[in-house]
């Protein structure tokens, strides 16, 4: 068998267009500033999951609900977060956000193997920002927004 020798090629550069929504990071603002958090939870469209209730069901084995089935102590009171985070005497909320793929349409994590993963670090996030999981304010779509069917 006859043995080919490397074969550089150069191909010309290729020009970059980003798409104007990621031009400019002004239209992604609305996403990560205070504002449009305070709105979003003071509508109630969104709710944020205490750190420390999360923290328990991962230790009690068990599944996140979702929205509509978790308990009322699983949620942030808007206003006592929006109070907790202007009150600078007090130590301040951690907002978090938590992504990953729906693993079935029924459950995004029905074995909870995505819990397993980041559940274990929300206690030393929060050490180091120097306070306990019960200052951890965390979004997590299947538990704060609400889920299909409403009812």
């Amino acid at each position: 068998p006859e043995v080919q020798p490397d074969v550089s090629v150069t191909l010309p550069p290729v020009p970059v267009t980003l798409p104007p929504v990621l031009a400019s990071s002004a239209p992604l603002a609305r996403y990560r500033e205070w504002d449009s958090i305070k709105q979003a939870l003071e509508s109630g469209d969104t709710v944020l999951i205490k750190g420390s209730y999360v923290e328990q069901v991962y230790l009690s084995n068990e599944l996140l609900s979702r929205r509509q089935e978790l308990p009322a102590e699983a949620f942030w009171k808007a206003e006592d977060l929006i109070a907790d985070i202007q009150d600078y005497t007090r130590p301040t909320p951690q907002l978090l956000a938590i992504s990953h793929a729906w693993l079935t349409e029924e459950h995004p994590d029905p074995e909870a193997w995505n819990l397993a993963g980041w559940a274990p670090l929300l206690k030393h996030f929060a050490r180091s920002c120097k306070v306990g999981t019960e200052n951890l304010a965390i979004f997590l779509d299947w538990c704060s927004l609400h889920q299909q069917p409403r009812k």
